[in-house]
C-alpha cells in the first residue's frame, strides 16, 4: 500500500494519547487479516494473546495493546 492506513492510525494514536487520560489503547483484528496486523505492529502494539476472542458469529480476534507512553498523563 501506500502507508495511509499507517498515518491515518499513527494520527488517531496521538490524538488520542494527547486529548484522553486512558492508560491503555486496545486494538483487534481478525486472525487472517494480516495487513492490519502489520500496521498494528508498525505502531508498536504489542500482542496480548490471553485477551483474544471468539466473536458471536465465529470469528477469531486477536488482541493488541499500547500502553501510555511514558512522561504523558
Amino acid at each position: 500500500g501506500n502507508g495511509y492506513a499507517t498515518e491515518a492510525a499513527a494520527g488517531a494514536l496521538a490524538d488520542a494519547w494527547l486529548h484522553s487520560e486512558v492508560q491503555r489503547i486496545l486494538a483487534y483484528t481478525t486472525a487472517d487479516n494480516y495487513r492490519s496486523q502489520r500496521v498494528i505492529a508498525r505502531l508498536g502494539l504489542r500482542r496480548e494473546p490471553e485477551l483474544d476472542f471468539v466473536s458471536a458469529k465465529g470469528w477469531r480476534g486477536l488482541t493488541w495493546v499500547a500502553d501510555r507512553p511514558n512522561g504523558r498523563s
